[in-house]
């Protein structure tokens, strides 16, 4: 008998992607707009951080539950770039920002807690709190305010999520709104893996605003090109008790990937020089997405980072429109129903821009057809 937790364990991304293998298997072309994966397109990791994993594939040993010390000491400067004053004792690595969701989410949620986060939302957030026994409370994602997240605050709440870059609409959230839900009282969370991909309007990170009752989550999938490498890190700030509670977590899973450690330190050392023409690539996609879904009369809106856009969709059943245009056209989104938010779609914009053309012009054909 399986453990009733195992129905909580949902990941709309990926669930598409079995019905887009079904129809590619009858011979039609697929165009995958799922996935959140520069790599299937035409990105690629840093030579710095390639060379950098290749360089220490020998350091096959079991590192510090905690992390590499050196990468924690760069990850620590990696932040000060930011403004961010962080100490090195107080960051742990993680194998991706997923596994340190858990880890938290483990440490923190007890049967009947509550946790606040955004609608939509990135779908392990609502998963992983479910599994440990606990409700999200959903906040008003693209329209946020600190006083509709306050109305939610109640004695089971245990923290409030945010996502900055948000996934999946792309949104930056203002400086005022961050400072006022730091000032809520509650343990915040800020997700900020796509703080760096970002096209004009630059996020403020959580780091500079509080020193107290915050974790950070960030890493090395996205601004680093480098999602199936999976190291990740937490960092805590006056969160003493979760932060201990945390390490016994990273204590009992040993560590994360040693080789890939020493190689995020290399990648680190080079400075991000690519961040900039990743940017400068993304927003002309960007715009070619957001242009081309408005004219097929979509209420949208304009994604300000990471590489996701999430239109509003003239019909209720969205999981039915995504799986009937696999269907049909072959172009593969997720429904917004997998992101705790229903009637819209998520739709990735890393394609170079003819097959992003293509992909739209489909789905024009599909919802006029």
């Amino acid at each position: 008998m399986l453990a009733a937790r195992v129905g909580t364990l949902k990941y709309a991304i990926r669930e598409v992607a079995a019905k887009a293998r079904e129809v590619e298997a009858r011979g039609k072309k697929i165009i995958n707009l799922n996935i959140g994966d520069p790599l299937k397109f035409d990105f690629q990791v840093p030579t710095s951080f390639v060379e950098g994993v290749r360089k220490h594939l020998g350091k096959g040993n079991y590192s510090a539950s905690e992390g590499v010390g050196e990468l924690r000491s760069a990850v620590a400067e990696w932040e000060g770039k930011k403004g961010v004053a962080v100490d090195a004792k107080n960051i742990y690595m993680s194998n991706g920002v997923s596994e340190a969701v858990f880890g938290l989410f483990g440490v923190l949620l007890n049967p009947g807690d509550e946790i606040i986060v955004p609608s939509p939302v990135y779908p392990i957030y609502e998963a992983y709190s479910r599994f440990f026994g606990a409700t999200p409370v959903f906040y008003d994602g693209i329209n946020p305010s600190v006083e509709a997240i306050q109305a939610l605050i109640g004695p089971k709440t245990k923290a409030i999520v945010i996502i900055n870059p948000n996934n999946p609409t792309g949104l930056i959230y203002d400086e005022g709104f961050l400072r006022g839900v730091t000032e809520l009282g509650p343990l915040v969370i800020a997700d900020e893996i796509y703080d760096l991909m970002n096209f004009g309007k630059c996020p403020v990170n959580m780091g500079k605003l509080t020193s107290e009752n915050l974790v950070v989550l960030n890493g090395f999938s996205k601004t680093f090109l480098a999602p199936g490498y999976r190291v990740g890190y937490a960092y805590f700030m006056g969160a003493d008790k979760v932060e201990g509670a945390f390490l016994k977590y990273c204590q009992s899973r040993l560590c994360a990937n040693t080789p890939v450690q020493w190689g995020a330190i290399e990648a680190i050392k080079e400075g991000g020089s690519w961040i900039k023409p990743t940017n400068k690539k993304l927003e002309k996609r960007r715009n070619i997405a957001y242009k081309g879904l408005k004219k097929l009369g979509l209420e949208v809106e304009k994604p300000e980072g990471a590489f996701y856009v999430f239109p509003k969709l003239p019909v209720s059943d969205d999981k039915k429109f995504v799986l009937d245009l696999i269907e049909r056209e072959g172009v593969v989104l997720v429904h917004g129903s997998g992101f705790a938010r229903a009637g819209h779609f998520r739709m990735v914009f890393l394609p170079p821009e003819e097959i992003l053309k293509e992909a739209i012009e489909k789905i024009g054909r599909f919802m006029n057809g």
